[in-house]
Protein backbone atom coordinates (compact mmCIF):
# COMPACT_ATOMS: atom_id res chain seq x y z
CA UNK A 1 0.00 0.00 0.00
CA UNK A 2 2.81 2.33 0.86
CA UNK A 3 4.15 1.51 -2.45
CA UNK A 4 1.20 2.17 -4.07
CA UNK A 5 0.89 5.35 -2.65
CA UNK A 6 4.41 6.49 -3.24
CA UNK A 7 4.03 5.79 -7.07
CA UNK A 8 0.78 7.59 -6.69
CA UNK A 9 2.76 10.32 -5.30
CA UNK A 10 5.40 10.78 -8.09
CA UNK A 11 2.92 10.32 -10.93
CA UNK A 12 0.78 13.22 -9.71
CA UNK A 13 3.91 15.09 -8.89
CA UNK A 14 4.94 14.10 -12.77
CA UNK A 15 1.72 15.30 -13.93
CA UNK A 16 1.91 18.58 -12.12
CA UNK A 17 5.23 19.36 -13.43
CA UNK A 18 4.68 18.66 -17.11
CA UNK A 19 0.99 20.85 -16.63
CA UNK A 20 3.41 23.75 -15.27
CA UNK A 21 5.66 22.88 -18.34
CA UNK A 22 2.49 23.31 -20.84
CA UNK A 23 1.07 26.66 -18.72
CA UNK A 24 4.73 28.32 -18.86
CA UNK A 25 5.43 27.35 -22.44
CA UNK A 26 2.31 26.50 -24.22
CA UNK A 27 -0.37 27.78 -23.02
CA UNK A 28 0.62 31.16 -21.33
CA UNK A 29 1.58 32.40 -24.77
CA UNK A 30 -1.69 31.63 -26.16
CA UNK A 31 -3.48 33.16 -23.44
CA UNK A 32 -0.79 35.92 -23.81
CA UNK A 33 -1.47 36.69 -27.13
CA UNK A 34 -4.79 36.57 -26.91
CA UNK A 35 -5.30 38.96 -24.53
CA UNK A 36 -2.67 41.36 -26.18
CA UNK A 37 -5.22 40.91 -29.26
CA UNK A 38 -7.83 41.77 -27.03
CA UNK A 39 -6.28 44.98 -25.38
CA UNK A 40 -4.79 46.36 -28.44
CA UNK A 41 -8.52 45.79 -30.23
CA UNK A 42 -10.36 47.72 -27.43
CA UNK A 43 -7.52 50.50 -27.02
CA UNK A 44 -7.74 50.73 -31.14
CA UNK A 45 -11.58 50.67 -30.51
CA UNK A 46 -11.39 53.75 -27.82
CA UNK A 47 -8.70 55.73 -29.44
CA UNK A 48 -10.85 55.51 -32.85
CA UNK A 49 -14.16 56.54 -31.01
CA UNK A 50 -12.40 59.39 -29.26
CA UNK A 51 -11.21 60.72 -32.69
CA UNK A 52 -14.66 60.28 -34.03
CA UNK A 53 -16.31 62.28 -31.09
CA UNK A 54 -13.73 64.98 -31.27
CA UNK A 55 -14.52 65.46 -34.90
CA UNK A 56 -18.04 65.75 -34.22
CA UNK A 57 -17.79 67.58 -31.20
CA UNK A 58 -15.76 70.34 -33.01
CA UNK A 59 -17.87 70.84 -36.33
CA UNK A 60 -21.49 70.01 -34.58
CA UNK A 61 -22.73 73.19 -34.03
CA UNK A 62 -21.80 74.72 -37.23
CA UNK A 63 -23.72 72.08 -38.84
CA UNK A 64 -26.33 72.68 -36.92
CA UNK A 65 -26.67 76.17 -37.79
CA UNK A 66 -26.69 75.34 -41.17
CA UNK A 67 -29.04 73.04 -41.04
CA UNK A 68 -30.91 74.97 -39.23
CA UNK A 69 -30.53 78.44 -41.69
CA UNK A 70 -31.43 76.14 -44.30
CA UNK A 71 -34.71 74.62 -42.67
CA UNK A 72 -35.80 78.74 -42.22
CA UNK A 73 -35.28 78.92 -45.80
CA UNK A 74 -37.09 76.07 -47.02
CA UNK A 75 -40.19 76.22 -44.69
CA UNK A 76 -40.24 79.71 -45.93
CA UNK A 77 -40.38 78.46 -49.94
CA UNK A 78 -42.56 76.14 -49.40
CA UNK A 79 -45.26 78.98 -48.55
CA UNK A 80 -43.54 81.36 -51.09
CA UNK A 81 -42.55 79.71 -54.14
CA UNK A 82 -45.57 81.25 -55.81
CA UNK A 83 -44.18 84.56 -55.51
CA UNK A 84 -40.98 83.45 -57.72
CA UNK A 85 -38.73 85.10 -55.65
CA UNK A 86 -36.02 82.41 -56.64
CA UNK A 87 -36.28 83.15 -60.42
CA UNK A 88 -33.17 85.26 -61.95
CA UNK A 89 -33.33 83.66 -65.27
CA UNK A 90 -29.56 83.01 -65.24
CA UNK A 91 -28.70 85.71 -63.85
CA UNK A 92 -26.49 84.24 -61.30
CA UNK A 93 -23.78 86.28 -60.35
CA UNK A 94 -25.70 89.43 -59.52
CA UNK A 95 -25.92 90.92 -55.91
CA UNK A 96 -29.32 92.07 -56.26
CA UNK A 97 -30.95 88.78 -55.83
CA UNK A 98 -30.55 88.34 -52.61
CA UNK A 99 -33.37 85.71 -51.73
CA UNK A 100 -31.70 83.59 -54.39
CA UNK A 101 -28.73 84.27 -53.63
CA UNK A 102 -29.07 82.98 -50.28
CA UNK A 103 -31.10 80.36 -51.18
CA UNK A 104 -27.82 78.59 -53.09
CA UNK A 105 -25.48 79.81 -50.11
CA UNK A 106 -27.65 77.63 -47.25
CA UNK A 107 -27.55 74.87 -49.18
CA UNK A 108 -23.92 75.29 -50.42
CA UNK A 109 -23.01 76.11 -46.57
CA UNK A 110 -24.75 73.05 -45.28
CA UNK A 111 -23.03 70.83 -47.22
CA UNK A 112 -19.89 72.53 -47.17
CA UNK A 113 -20.00 71.30 -43.38
CA UNK A 114 -20.95 68.02 -44.27
CA UNK A 115 -17.54 67.47 -46.58
CA UNK A 116 -15.50 69.07 -43.60
CA UNK A 117 -16.60 66.46 -41.42
CA UNK A 118 -15.75 64.05 -44.11
CA UNK A 119 -12.49 65.09 -44.83
CA UNK A 120 -11.59 65.07 -40.90
CA UNK A 121 -12.88 61.63 -40.75
CA UNK A 122 -11.51 60.28 -44.23
CA UNK A 123 -8.52 58.15 -42.24
CA UNK A 124 -10.72 56.95 -39.09
CA UNK A 125 -12.77 53.80 -38.63
CA UNK A 126 -15.95 55.00 -38.53
CA UNK A 127 -17.73 51.19 -38.53
CA UNK A 128 -16.88 50.86 -34.88
CA UNK A 129 -18.31 54.60 -33.78
CA UNK A 130 -20.57 54.27 -30.61
CA UNK A 131 -24.32 53.65 -31.97
CA UNK A 132 -24.96 57.19 -31.99
CA UNK A 133 -22.12 58.69 -33.37
CA UNK A 134 -23.21 56.03 -36.30
CA UNK A 135 -26.52 57.51 -37.00
CA UNK A 136 -24.75 60.82 -37.04
CA UNK A 137 -22.52 59.73 -39.83
CA UNK A 138 -24.75 58.05 -41.65
CA UNK A 139 -27.17 61.14 -41.82
CA UNK A 140 -24.12 62.88 -43.51
CA UNK A 141 -24.04 59.92 -45.54
CA UNK A 142 -27.24 60.25 -46.40
CA UNK A 143 -27.93 63.99 -47.33
CA UNK A 144 -25.45 64.29 -50.69
CA UNK A 145 -27.29 60.74 -51.61
CA UNK A 146 -30.37 62.74 -51.44
CA UNK A 147 -29.51 65.26 -54.32
CA UNK A 148 -27.62 62.78 -56.48
CA UNK A 149 -29.09 59.22 -56.13
CA UNK A 150 -31.11 58.14 -58.87
CA UNK A 151 -32.80 55.45 -56.73
CA UNK A 152 -35.26 58.23 -56.16
CA UNK A 153 -36.38 58.56 -59.53
CA UNK A 154 -37.01 54.57 -59.77
CA UNK A 155 -40.08 53.70 -61.59
CA UNK A 156 -40.28 57.49 -63.12
CA UNK A 157 -39.38 58.39 -66.84
CA UNK A 158 -36.35 60.19 -66.08
CA UNK A 159 -32.73 60.46 -68.58
CA UNK A 160 -30.41 59.26 -66.14
CA UNK A 161 -27.45 61.06 -68.41
CA UNK A 162 -28.86 64.74 -68.08
CA UNK A 163 -28.19 65.59 -64.54
CA UNK A 164 -31.38 67.59 -64.30
CA UNK A 165 -32.91 67.19 -61.81
CA UNK A 166 -29.53 65.35 -59.97
CA UNK A 167 -26.47 65.81 -59.29
CA UNK A 168 -23.61 63.45 -60.51
CA UNK A 169 -21.62 62.66 -57.52
CA UNK A 170 -18.52 63.57 -58.44
CA UNK A 171 -19.44 67.01 -59.16
CA UNK A 172 -21.49 67.24 -56.31
CA UNK A 173 -18.65 66.53 -54.59
CA UNK A 174 -17.08 69.77 -56.11
CA UNK A 175 -19.87 71.65 -55.52
CA UNK A 176 -20.11 71.21 -51.77
CA UNK A 177 -16.49 72.39 -51.54
CA UNK A 178 -17.57 75.57 -53.54
CA UNK A 179 -16.96 77.68 -49.98
CA UNK A 180 -15.18 75.36 -48.02
CA UNK A 181 -11.67 77.33 -46.79
CA UNK A 182 -9.32 74.75 -44.89
CA UNK A 183 -11.84 73.86 -42.03
CA UNK A 184 -14.24 76.43 -42.05
CA UNK A 185 -17.46 77.88 -44.89
CA UNK A 186 -17.00 81.36 -46.54
CA UNK A 187 -19.59 84.01 -45.12
CA UNK A 188 -21.91 84.51 -47.14
CA UNK A 189 -20.50 88.22 -47.50
CA UNK A 190 -17.59 86.65 -49.40
CA UNK A 191 -20.03 84.71 -51.69
CA UNK A 192 -19.02 86.23 -55.11
CA UNK A 193 -15.59 86.31 -53.87
CA UNK A 194 -14.43 83.26 -53.83
CA UNK A 195 -16.25 81.69 -57.13
CA UNK A 196 -12.94 82.41 -59.61
CA UNK A 197 -12.06 79.13 -59.84
CA UNK A 198 -15.31 76.91 -59.68
CA UNK A 199 -18.36 78.95 -61.01
CA UNK A 200 -18.88 76.36 -63.56
CA UNK A 201 -19.98 74.46 -59.83
CA UNK A 202 -21.71 77.18 -58.69
CA UNK A 203 -24.00 77.29 -61.67
CA UNK A 204 -25.20 73.66 -61.60
CA UNK A 205 -26.89 74.49 -57.96
CA UNK A 206 -28.10 77.78 -59.48
CA UNK A 207 -29.54 76.40 -62.11
CA UNK A 208 -30.96 73.99 -59.73
CA UNK A 209 -32.68 76.25 -57.90
CA UNK A 210 -33.40 78.68 -60.43
CA UNK A 211 -37.91 78.69 -60.61
CA UNK A 212 -38.01 75.61 -59.52
CA UNK A 213 -41.60 74.86 -58.79
CA UNK A 214 -44.27 72.10 -57.54
CA UNK A 215 -46.08 72.65 -60.94
CA UNK A 216 -43.44 71.78 -63.38
CA UNK A 217 -43.01 68.02 -64.91
CA UNK A 218 -39.87 67.96 -63.76
CA UNK A 219 -38.58 66.28 -60.00
CA UNK A 220 -36.53 68.61 -58.71
CA UNK A 221 -38.80 69.93 -56.34
CA UNK A 222 -39.28 66.67 -55.07
CA UNK A 223 -35.54 66.30 -54.17
CA UNK A 224 -35.77 69.42 -52.26
CA UNK A 225 -38.72 68.35 -50.25
CA UNK A 226 -36.95 65.15 -49.73
CA UNK A 227 -34.12 67.27 -48.55
CA UNK A 228 -36.47 69.44 -46.17
CA UNK A 229 -37.77 66.20 -44.68
CA UNK A 230 -34.03 64.36 -43.70
CA UNK A 231 -33.04 67.52 -42.41
CA UNK A 232 -36.02 67.95 -40.25
CA UNK A 233 -35.01 64.70 -38.62
CA UNK A 234 -31.50 65.26 -38.17
CA UNK A 235 -32.41 68.26 -36.13
CA UNK A 236 -35.03 66.80 -34.34
CA UNK A 237 -32.50 63.97 -33.18
CA UNK A 238 -29.29 66.68 -32.59
CA UNK A 239 -30.40 69.96 -32.32
CA UNK A 240 -31.72 71.90 -29.28
CA UNK A 241 -35.35 71.00 -28.07
CA UNK A 242 -36.78 74.72 -29.35
CA UNK A 243 -35.96 73.17 -33.12
CA UNK A 244 -38.00 70.20 -32.59
CA UNK A 245 -40.50 70.09 -35.66
CA UNK A 246 -43.87 68.37 -34.60
CA UNK A 247 -45.62 65.79 -36.35
CA UNK A 248 -48.25 68.13 -37.56
CA UNK A 249 -45.40 70.25 -39.26
CA UNK A 250 -44.25 66.98 -40.98
CA UNK A 251 -47.60 66.04 -42.31
CA UNK A 252 -47.72 69.84 -43.46
CA UNK A 253 -44.38 69.77 -45.46
CA UNK A 254 -45.28 66.19 -46.78
CA UNK A 255 -48.95 67.62 -48.28
CA UNK A 256 -47.88 71.10 -49.43
CA UNK A 257 -47.86 72.50 -51.84
CA UNK A 258 -48.47 68.70 -53.30
CA UNK A 259 -47.24 65.29 -52.28
CA UNK A 260 -44.01 63.68 -53.07
CA UNK A 261 -44.17 60.79 -56.19
CA UNK A 262 -40.95 59.71 -54.36
CA UNK A 263 -41.87 59.22 -50.39
CA UNK A 264 -41.91 55.25 -51.41
CA UNK A 265 -38.24 55.29 -53.14
CA UNK A 266 -37.06 57.34 -50.23
CA UNK A 267 -37.71 55.43 -47.67
CA UNK A 268 -36.01 52.64 -49.54
CA UNK A 269 -33.20 54.50 -49.67
CA UNK A 270 -33.11 55.34 -45.98
CA UNK A 271 -33.10 51.44 -45.55
CA UNK A 272 -30.68 50.71 -47.63
CA UNK A 273 -28.20 53.20 -45.44
CA UNK A 274 -29.71 51.70 -42.28
CA UNK A 275 -30.72 54.25 -40.84
CA UNK A 276 -34.51 53.33 -40.41
CA UNK A 277 -34.05 52.00 -37.17
CA UNK A 278 -32.83 55.83 -35.85
CA UNK A 279 -35.55 56.74 -33.66
CA UNK A 280 -36.45 60.73 -35.33
CA UNK A 281 -36.40 59.18 -38.40
CA UNK A 282 -38.42 56.20 -37.86
CA UNK A 283 -40.92 58.69 -36.69
CA UNK A 284 -40.67 60.66 -40.09
CA UNK A 285 -41.11 57.77 -42.37
CA UNK A 286 -43.74 56.84 -40.12
CA UNK A 287 -45.93 60.16 -40.45
CA UNK A 288 -44.81 60.44 -44.16
CA UNK A 289 -45.96 56.99 -45.75
CA UNK A 290 -49.57 58.01 -46.05
CA UNK A 291 -48.30 61.03 -48.18
CA UNK A 292 -46.65 58.66 -50.79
Amino acid sequence: MDEILKDSRVVAGIISAITAILTIFILKPIVDRKFLKFRLNQEHKYEQRKKIKEVLAKNKTHLLNSAEDLNHRLWNFINNQDKNWHKVDGEYFENGHNYFNSFVYRILAFYGWLRIIEKQMIYLDTTIATKDDLNFIKYIKVFPQIMCDLALFKGENYDSNNASDHFFRNSFQNIALILVKGDEVTDYANLFDELNYCQEEYTQMCEFIDGISSTEERLRFDRLKLLHLTLIAFINKYGYDFQYTEKKKIEYIAKTPRKSKLIKNYTYLIQRIKLDSEKEMKKLLKTIKDYA
